[in-house]
């Protein structure tokens, strides 16, 4: 799994106070009286005493050991200082102060992954997940976390929601489309008969260029599942982008007739006349989406394949084109066993 980023890196803080100066310390005095953080405390941070501040807190959480902004201050300068372990106790002790910061849970759970602790840094990133269900970035955590803890079956439920929730947002298939289709292939494995997990797992790996592959998982599906408007619509997709429009519109033409408003389908069907130099039948098409339809990033992508198509001398490259709005796909042998 790629690493993730740790919530601070040895030193991040130190450099900070370092370049604080007399100015910072004056207005960190100022927040201090509003937010009761002890101003000797503050003075020994502005002065680069760590020690002495970590001392200076501990007293006071003594006294008030609710005091979640006091141990978050305490878990930044055991970072600063490079002892992970006590910069986790620390964050641990906000969490239990204050619950309902998904923040603390998410910087808790990259403490966690920074100390090489995939287990407790997933159970983290879920609690901030609990708060803030359709956090983009808590969900490509969780997937990457699930991931690298070998529990596929989460990573299916995360990346499932955020491709549902956020499709077109680019970064998250340019960079999590190789984990996303390794955590689908083991969790179709684990659960054969939920057609969802096949559907995910053939998209993922025709987003990353594996239009092969991905025929070959909804045919395995096909066998196993049997047919249905979920598969022959992913099928009809994958076609468009492979470069075989005529193909594409003969699984759609039924689809499209029984169903001319779902959006996907919209989408496809454009993309597919355009493959086929269909000029008429893809405005039409788009134009119906347009006015249907919230604008999006996929859509305006969809525009300007028209314009490359019809517009100008350019000819059309589907595959280039892909539904993670411009992000450009590079082949790669299909490779699935």
């Amino acid at each position: 799994m790629a690493q993730i980023s740790p919530h601070t890196k040895k030193g991040d803080n130190r450099h900070f106070l370092q370049k604080m100066g007399t100015a910072g310390f004056l207005l960190l005095w100022a927040v201090s009286a509003f937010a009761q953080v002890p101003a000797d405390g503050l003075r020994a941070e502005g002065e680069k005493r760590w020690r002495d501040a970590l001392v200076i807190y501990d007293a006071a959480l003594k006294d008030h050991p609710d005091r979640a902004d006091l141990w978050v201050r305490e878990a930044d300068i055991h970072a600063a200082l490079g002892d992970t372990a006590a910069s986790i106790h620390a964050l641990e002790q906000a969490v239990t102060y204050k619950k309902g910061d998904a923040g603390l849970y998410s910087r808790l759970s990259q403490a966690y992954a920074s100390n090489g602790k995939p287990a407790p840094a997933l159970l983290a990133i879920q609690g901030a997940l609990a708060l803030s269900p359709d956090n983009p970035d808590y969900l490509k955590a969780a997937g990457q976390l699930a991931a690298w803890k070998g529990d596929y079956e989460a990573a299916h439920v995360a990346y499932l929601k955020l491709s549902r929730l956020h499709p077109e947002d680019a970064d998250v298939w340019q960079h999590q489309t190789d984990r996303a289709a390794s955590a689908y292939k083991n969790y179709v494995s684990r659960r054969p008969d939920d057609r969802s997990g096949w559907i995910e797992w053939a998209r993922t790996e025709s987003w990353r260029g594996n239009d092969a592959g991905a025929l070959s998982i909804l045919n395995r599906m096909e066998k196993r599942l049997g047919a249905g408007a979920d598969l022959s619509g992913e099928r009809a997709s994958v076609l468009a982008r492979a470069s075989r429009p005529s193909a594409a519109l003969d699984v759609l033409h039924p689809l499209f007739a029984a169903n001319p408003q779902d959006t996907n389908l919209q989408i496809t069907d454009t993309l597919a006349r355009i493959g086929y130099g269909d000029e008429r039948g893809a405005r039409a098409t788009y134009g119906s989406l347009q006015a249907t339809t919230e604008p999006t990033r996929q859509i305006a992508g969809l525009s300007q394949q028209l314009r490359l198509a019809f517009g100008s001398l350019v000819q059309p490259s589907v595959n280039g084109y892909s539904d993670s709005d411009g992000l450009r796909i590079v082949r790669i042998p299909a490779s699935l066993s």
